[in-house]
């Protein structure tokens, strides 16, 4: 991977024809959304009872990466891997760190127009067109009653005036809150939308002194296209 290399040294306990080394990476604590173990690839081989024999399982940086809706493209997040190997995905015993380098994501900058798709993580919400010919947004999803979207890693907390832009909206409700104290979200900005509205609307989001995740609540029948925040 990109020059990295780690060595495990299992001996076959039994004969099998066919013995299967698995590589697994479980996500670190970074800010990517990521399966909890991610399949990077396996080898096959004959071994007798007690034999031992180096297996290589060669793994693309790309493997690792993921798309970075702040840098709009795909990035394998640089920090530490947690690698496991073993005979299937049930028998992982081997297990060595990984540090892997490069560009991390940009964080999001306060004042900057984040188009509502662009979330990490969302509940709720169905993708639709912004027009007829171009563009997506986000909306509530038919059989739910409201669409929630999360937008992380700020580098400083926005203040001052907001711009939320709406395509259609038969009357709604479209809230900001900010992440607390072990798991919890608090009220922050909430901005009604009137039936028959459509394009931009202003607000002042309130002073705070740290950064925290946002995440947007919208009720009702309306498309949020975009939004800046301070």
């Amino acid at each position: 991977m990109d020059g990295a290399r780690k060595r495990f040294r299992a001996p076959c306990p039994h004969d099998r024809k066919s013995p299967c080394l698995n590589s697994f990476r479980p996500p670190p604590h970074h800010r990517f959304e990521f399966p909890r173990r991610l399949l990077l690839g396996h080898e096959r081989g004959r071994l007798s009872a007690g034999e031992q024999r180096r297996v290589t399982i060669r793994v693309a940086r790309e493997r690792l990466a993921t798309f970075s809706v702040t840098a709009l493209r795909m990035l394998a997040e640089p920090g530490e891997y947690i690698v496991l190997a073993g005979r299937s995905a049930e028998d992982l015993r081997l297990s060595a760190a990984l540090t892997l380098e490069g560009q991390a994501s940009p964080e999001r900058q306060p004042g900057d127009t984040i188009r509502a798709e662009h979330f990490e993580a969302a509940t709720g919400l169905e993708l639709v067109p912004e027009t007829h010919l171009a563009g997506t947004a986000i909306s509530v999803s038919p059989g739910h009653t409201r669409a929630v979207a999360e937008y992380r890693n700020w580098a400083a907390a926005p203040s001052g005036r907001g711009i939320l832009r709406v395509v259609k909206s038969d009357g709604g409700c479209v809230a900001f809150e900010r992440a607390g104290a072990v798991g919890s979200w608090l009220p922050w900005v909430t901005v009604n939308i009137p039936a028959g509205f459509e394009g931009e609307v202003a607000f002042e989001c309130p002073q705070r002194d740290t950064p925290a995740d946002i995440r947007l609540i919208a009720t009702g029948k309306l498309v949020v296209v975009d939004f800046s925040l301070g």
